[in-house]
């Protein structure tokens, strides 16, 4: 996978603004490594930690996605989802859970935050993924001493992690992500150059920064990969989306290149 490298190493010669990848095969040293160790805040990429404790949790507790939890007014907020405008109020955890990573909805994942204790799940990803930090609920005020961070070294493993999920939380956590809303950056080119492999995608954003993970399988193959990056001016947010749809295209590309070389 040399060329997948080179090429990657290329589209990123000369970009204006900071960040960080990491592609990888599952079960594999990665392909490409760039700034895996920095240290990113983590945006909406924090809820794959938090769906990830929820998927171990019903392991051992197999009912908690029917589990409901009623919605209080003080715990809708805006940003990203639907759930602070609907009417409904009373959700199962497993709903909540699609919410979240489905339309990245920040109500719902505040709603799980404080049902199952943000502590509690900051501890369990601080044991696994020690550089992956739950600190603050979704759309509180920016406060560096109590931010959400990760490097791509932890979070690569956790989205390995959170994929292979037994059922019945892992198929539910896999619909979510393949049936993913924000499809704008690493899978936007599916369709232009002809991908019909299947596509999981997390995405998170902020006021200066872009991130998107996805997993792209095509036939028996598959990649996972994951691209941050952090602007200083917003004019600069076109130009890093951009650069995401290029490196979600070489990704398929070379998926459909390694299955056609072998037939």
């Amino acid at each position: 996978m040399t060329d997948l490298a080179n090429e990657l190493a290329a589209l990123f010669a000369n970009q204006p603004f900071d960040y960080a990848y990491m592609v990888t095969v599952p079960g594999e040293s990665p392909v490409a490594s760039v700034r895996a160790t920095q240290t990113f805040r983590s945006a909406s990429l924090i809820k794959i930690g938090i769906a990830d404790y929820l998927g171990h949790q019903s392991i051992a507790a197999p009912h908690l996605l029917e589990q409901t939890v009623a919605v209080q007014p003080n715990q809708r907020v805006g940003g990203s989802g639907v759930l602070f405008h609907l009417s409904q109020s009373t959700w199962s955890v497993g709903d909540l859970l699609d919410l979240m990573l489905c339309v990245s909805d920040n109500t719902a994942t505040n709603v799980l935050l404080d049902h199952f204790g943000l502590a509690p799940i900051n501890q369990w990803l601080q044991a696994r993924y020690p550089t992956i930090q739950l600190r603050r609920r979704m759309m509180t005020a920016a406060d560096p001493a109590h931010e959400n961070l990760l490097t791509l070294t932890d979070l690569l493993p956790l989205w390995n992690d959170l994929l292979a999920l037994p059922d019945p939380a892992g198929g539910r956590i896999r619909t979510a992500l393949q049936q993913q809303q924000n499809r704008q950056k690493l899978p936007a080119l599916a369709d232009a150059i002809g991908f019909s492999g299947t596509i999981f995608n997390k995405t998170g954003e902020l006021l200066h920064e872009e991130y998107d993970a996805a997993r792209f399988i095509y036939r028996n193959h598959m990649v996972d990969c994951v691209l941050l990056t952090s602007f200083p001016s917003e004019k600069q947010r076109s130009t890093a989306i951009i650069v995401f749809q290029q490196f979600g295209r070489i990704v398929m590309s070379h998926l459909k290149n390694v299955k056609n070389n072998e037939s």
